[in-house]
């Protein structure tokens, strides 16, 4: 069963972009496209791995052809895997910063 949560679908409201840093009220959270991710067919990847990114840049990692919007990587799967990885890891850094997640001892 693929991990779900509200709370971490919704978070992005009032971010900015992990990846272009806008701050334009379209940020959501966009699932990696992975099938390590638990991504199929019309069905998304685990919630646990989403990144804070813009409709420009979300629209451009899921179908877009071309530079991203940065203008800093085209368009193959790899440069897209890495735009991605960067962007969760920039998103994963401020909810813990932000303290929407938390470590709770056992």
């Amino acid at each position: 069963m693929t991990y779900r949560n509200k709370k971490l679908r919704d978070d992005a409201r009032g971010q900015i972009c992990a990846h272009c840093g806008a701050d334009d009220e379209t940020i959501v959270s966009a699932h990696a496209n992975g099938n390590a991710s638990g991504k199929g067919m019309g069905h998304k990847g685990s919630d646990a791995l989403t990144a804070w990114m813009c409709y420009r840049c979300h629209s451009w990692l899921d179908q877009g052809r071309g530079p991203d919007p940065t203008n800093c990587f085209g368009d193959s799967r790899e440069e897209k895997r890495q735009v991605w990885a960067g962007a969760y890891q920039r998103t994963m850094v401020e909810r813990f910063e932000q303290g929407l997640i938390e470590c709770k001892k056992g």
